[in-house]
């Protein structure tokens, strides 16, 4: 059997969407650190854990993390998720390699995305004698 020319591109066209979707995956590890270090960081998609620490993220989950340590000032930071650049196999490679709905594939399943800032790094402040009133 025999097929067209142009049912061949379109099926190679098929084999190679979601190409960040196999290369990159859908998530990524966040470096979450603080100083001083052992803070409790509390994401608000409801994970924990004492800094330094690495948790595996969805590429397309933006999220806030707050951060407490005995002694220090309590701080936040926040972490947001968008499209990657075209330097490397982001929306770019997709478009040479798999069209609009490789495009479509890799934002919708967060491969196309990064987590920014990654790492995540606060500075706490002492609490002073003053501040405590």
């Amino acid at each position: 059997m025999k097929f067209p020319k142009s049912f061949s591109i379109l099926l190679l066209s098929f084999t190679l969407i979601s190409c960040a979707t196999v290369i990159r995956g859908t998530t990524d590890d966040l470096r979450i650190e603080s100083s001083p270090s052992g803070a409790v960081a509390r994401l608000s998609n409801g994970r924990v854990c004492v800094t330094p620490c690495v948790l595996k993220i969805s590429r397309k989950e933006s999220l806030n993390i707050s951060f407490e340590k005995e002694g220090y000032e309590p701080a936040s930071a926040k972490v947001t998720s968008g499209v990657s650049g075209a330097g490397g196999t982001g929306v770019a490679g997709n478009v040479l390699l798999g069209g609009l709905i490789g495009i479509g594939v890799d934002s919708y399943s967060g491969a196309a995305k990064n987590l920014t800032p990654n790492p995540v790094i606060i500075y706490l402040n002492k609490i002073t004698p003053e501040d405590n009133g």
